[in-house]
């Protein structure tokens, strides 16, 4: 069936499916021979830009074409800086352990780009892909049933990265024309600015050390692109709950660890967090946290330590187990 006609497809259609492969596999080639550079990664400031957001929320329900055009944008945009982290990581000069690490992440990371690259080039015009949004304000895209999770491997040069993206498809399409889109700024759904530093060891597995002591164990470096973003958005909104908690604590409302529980708000995106059994609560929006409560169970000694202003260390185990409803952001 062909797709209904939409904002910039007739854009799209002067540019044929086997055209979108065969520039891909000619971009990856530039990659695997070192001729990928990027040109100029910095974008300037634009409070009016239309956010990566924006344009996902609008795709979700949009013409397929559409969709398929932003995957390949994006993912084409994840290889290169995917990419370009791994040949900067295998650069560096460091000694003893930390070169070590470096020299694992570039693995991990050229894995990733490898895997990713394998998506785009199956991308033909028959191709199923959806587009949304993760628990925790992460763009996706589902490239037949294979689930990638739009981050740049430096967390701090996320907002570039989906900029970037953002631009380049609105340089091929009229976004204005796209439902529910307009040129304004959008910072209410930055995701929590927490940038987790990350080690890797042949024993023991990835580990992200979050926050203060918290630190998250993987098994593997597999599906970094869900595992990375995860671990921020769970950091950062368990380090914003254990600064509220320690303002209620210290206006004296009493605190009861053992009931502390976060639920869904009727009628809105904020949860409310029982802090005792009177029915004391905070309103704060954790998406993220809301959908794991086993690691937020694990994470209460490191909560009330943090809360009382006393340094703790945990280690959470089984990452992948732990936050799997982070990996699914569709049924």
């Amino acid at each position: 069936m062909p797709d209904a006609n939409g904002p910039g497809d007739e854009r799209l259609a002067a540019t044929p499916m086997h055209e979108w492969s065969r520039s891909i596999l000619l971009f990856l080639l530039g990659l695997s021979m070192g001729l990928g550079a990027a040109d100029g990664r910095r974008i300037p400031d634009a409070p009016n830009a239309v956010h990566i957001r924006q344009i996902a929320r609008a795709l979700a329900d949009g013409p397929p074409s559409l969709r398929r055009e932003f995957a390949l944008l994006a993912i084409t945009e994840m290889i290169e800086v995917y990419e370009n982290e791994a040949e900067l990581a295998r650069r560096e000069r460091q000694p003893g352990a930390a070169r070590r690490d470096a020299r694992r992440w570039a693995l991990a990371v050229r894995r990733q780009a490898a895997e990713l690259a394998g998506i785009v080039v199956g991308i033909t015009e028959s191709t199923s892909v959806q587009v949304g949004m993760t628990p925790y304000d992460r763009v996706f895209v589902v490239v037949d049933g294979r689930l990638v999770i739009l981050t740049n491997p430096r967390m701090d040069e996320q907002i570039i990265f989906e900029q970037h993206v953002a631009s380049r498809f609105c340089e091929r399409n009229v976004c204005e024309d796209l439902p529910g889109i307009t040129r304004q700024a959008e910072s209410a759904d930055v995701p929590p600015s927490i940038v987790p530093r990350w080690s890797f060891s042949d024993q023991a597995g990835p580990v992200c050390n979050a926050e203060d002591g918290l630190e998250i164990q993987f098994a593997s470096v597999a599906d970094l692109w869900w595992k990375r973003p995860a671990c921020a958005a769970v950091s950062g909104e368990l380090l914003t709950l254990a600064e509220q908690i320690a303002l209620e604590r210290g206006n004296g409302t009493p605190l009861d660890w053992n009931v502390m529980v976060i639920q869904p708000q009727a009628g809105s995106d904020l949860h409310r967090v029982v802090l005792n059994e009177r029915g004391d609560y905070l309103l704060l929006r954790l998406p993220a946290l809301s959908a794991v409560p086993e690691f937020f169970r694990l994470a209460l000694p490191w909560l009330i330590a943090r809360t009382e202003g006393v340094r703790s260390r945990l280690v959470v185990v089984n990452g992948e187990r732990v936050l799997a409803p982070l990996s699914h952001p569709v049924d």
